[in-house]
């Protein structure tokens, strides 16, 4: 069974941001521009390689070192 998981994330601004986490997810994500919380549709053991690549386009997760 899969379920939804979250991640805050930093640097998220502006609707250009949340177009930008979309299209790298194929909209399996909803982005919460005021919070920076996506919510994500997908397995959580994807959970490391989704922060890894959100980390990659420059929206690292809140409390990383990144």
């Amino acid at each position: 069974m899969q379920l939804p998981f979250s991640i805050d994330v930093e640097n998220v601004r502006c609707g250009g941001c949340a177009s930008i986490i979309r299209k790298a997810f194929d909209d399996k994500v909803e982005v919460d521009i005021d919070t920076g919380r996506l919510l994500f549709d997908l397995n959580e053991s994807e959970r490391q390689q989704v922060a890894e690549t959100l980390k990659s386009l420059g929206y690292p997760e809140v409390g990383s070192a990144g």
